[in-house]
């Protein structure tokens, strides 16, 4: 227990403190309860928000947005055959769970308004930045552990793997879009948000690997750690004060003729013409 009548020597053991004791303080275990509830609320916000205006019946919204929070962790643990963030802890349904609730059943729909309102959006969107990086730079990690003899960096399977986790959320609102026919929504990671994501983990992969031209790698765990999350988190800030603060709208400066950050629209009767 620390001696709070002795501050001057608590400021020298903080002072003490390196950067991995400082992400053991804030994120005590690897399945990261605290920020996977970010996570919920920031996905649960979305679904009320980016909906068409007839909304979604609970089930599909439940199973939805437990599908963008839970896929993209249990893909990359069967990619690399490691239990990642905890994949099999229910604290992440229970955490879950209990937000969903809180969103769709509390009274006067004060939890919506309340994240809603301009500055609480803005703080939920910067600490799901923040979140993105993080996880991405635990991702990064153990994809390169899993997969050490390759020695093919450009095109190693670690920046396969994480394209393949990036687009599992795109994939899940295509799919639900097409389904329930609803043209023009906005997707939670559009396309200039996976062209940005995509360049964001390759670099950050070729980077915290062996290659022949370093002996080490430029970035270990704990400074890639640091650099994802501010990086993400700056770039979402960014974001918002270029699109007026709208939730889900990215600046699009990679290859903008490959999409303008708006999502795909089309429906289920243009599959059927196919």
């Amino acid at each position: 227990m620390s001696d709070f009548s002795n501050p001057v020597g608590m400021l020298k053991s903080a002072s003490e403190l390196s950067y991995d004791d400082i992400l053991k303080i804030i994120y005590p275990s690897d399945v990261h309860t605290p920020w996977s509830i970010v996570q919920s609320i920031y996905i649960c916000y979305y679904l009320r928000k980016a909906t068409t205006t007839k909304g979604m019946q609970w089930f599909r919204s439940f199973v939805i947005g437990w599908l963008l929070l839970y896929l993209p962790r249990l893909t990359i643990s069967s990619i690399t055959n490691v239990n990642f963030h905890g994949v099999y802890d229910y604290n992440y349904l229970i955490a879950y769970s209990i937000t969903w609730l809180v969103f769709n059943i509390f009274p006067f729909d004060l939890a919506f308004r309340f994240c809603n309102r301009k500055i609480a959006r803005t703080v939920l969107l910067v600490l799901q930045g923040h979140l993105e990086g993080l996880n991405l730079a635990v991702q990064i990690h153990t994809t390169n552990d899993a997969f050490t003899s390759d020695s093919n960096v450009i095109f190693s399977k670690s920046i396969i793997a994480g394209l393949v986790v990036l687009i599992i959320p795109f994939i899940v609102q295509v799919i639900d879009a097409t389904l329930f026919d609803e043209e023009g929504r906005d997707f939670m990671t559009p396309v200039g948000y996976l062209k940005r994501m995509a360049v964001v983990i390759s670099f950050f992969t070729i980077f915290s690997s062996n290659t022949t031209y370093w002996s080490e790698p430029l970035f270990d765990y704990s400074l890639m750690a640091f650099c994802l999350s501010l990086v993400c988190s700056l770039s979402r800030l960014f974001d918002l004060l270029y699109y007026d603060f709208h939730g889900f709208k990215y600046i699009d400066l990679i290859l903008p003729s490959l999409g303008d950050g708006t999502p795909i629209k089309f429906s289920i009767k243009d599959i059927l013409r196919l």
